[in-house]
């Protein structure tokens, strides 16, 4: 069944591409659809292709979001469940001075132990680069939602805020998107200066300065 919401639903889009009108699903009917049958990446697919046809379709536009948050969600919790994975041994500092435990833990660390560590680290790295792409992707849906809603606060400020997701997955390396999110966060100040979250967004803009300063590579000219 869900073939044939994805089948209609780019039927519409391209009919409406031509100016056309053609009755049939909507944006929701397909997204409910495939994420009943826990298709989230075809219905990523699928609603890509429709705001590409239809790019100011708020509909569209705030599925797409919601797709790439259910999956940068599941994304953060295997990444959890890979690092709990993790297994500890007793540091050997812990040990009396030339003890011969601490000097057997230093001397023969464990092999298994080690082949563990060393897949946990692979699926994290496989895992991250992954978070990382979900959330620029969303990002850049939450842009096109801020511009096509400009005078909407709440859309301003959540492009703003998925800049800073993306950063909070890069695992401590640069972030370009520091800068953006700088820039974003200023811009909802400057077009709505008497919002009712005014103070925390100037906490958070200082906080952001702050690291650009800590990290001068990031940071645009003006900034650095």
């Amino acid at each position: 069944m869900c073939d044939n919401f994805v089948a209609a639903i780019a039927i519409e889009a391209k009919a409406a591409a031509r100016g056309l009108t053609v009755p049939g699903i909507g944006a929701d009917d397909l997204g409910q659809a495939l994420e009943r049958d826990g298709r989230t990446l075809e219905a990523i697919a699928a609603f890509r292709r429709y705001v590409q046809l239809r790019p100011r379709s708020l509909d569209g536009l705030n599925q797409l979001a919601a797709l790439y948050e259910r999956r940068a969600r599941s994304q953060e919790t295997q990444l959890r469940a890979a690092s709990a994975k993790v297994p500890t041994v007793p540091d050997p500092a812990q040990f009396a001075p030339g003890g011969k435990l601490g000097q057997a833990l230093t001397a023969y660390p464990d092999p298994l132990v080690q082949a563990l560590q060393g897949q946990v680290v692979l699926r994290q790295a496989e895992l991250l680069p992954l978070l990382q792409q979900t959330r620029r992707d969303a990002l850049a849906v939450y842009q096109q939602i801020a511009a096509v809603t400009p005078d909407e606060p709440g859309a301003v400020e959540q492009a703003a805020i998925a800049a800073l997701q993306v950063c909070s997955a890069t695992a401590g390396s640069s972030c370009p998107e520091l800068q953006t999110a700088l820039l974003a966060f200023q811009g909802y100040l400057a077009k709505f200066p008497d919002a009712t979250d005014a103070a925390q967004v100037k906490q958070q803009i200082k906080q952001i300065q702050a690291q650009l300063r800590a990290n001068p590579s990031v940071a645009s000219p003006s900034q650095s």
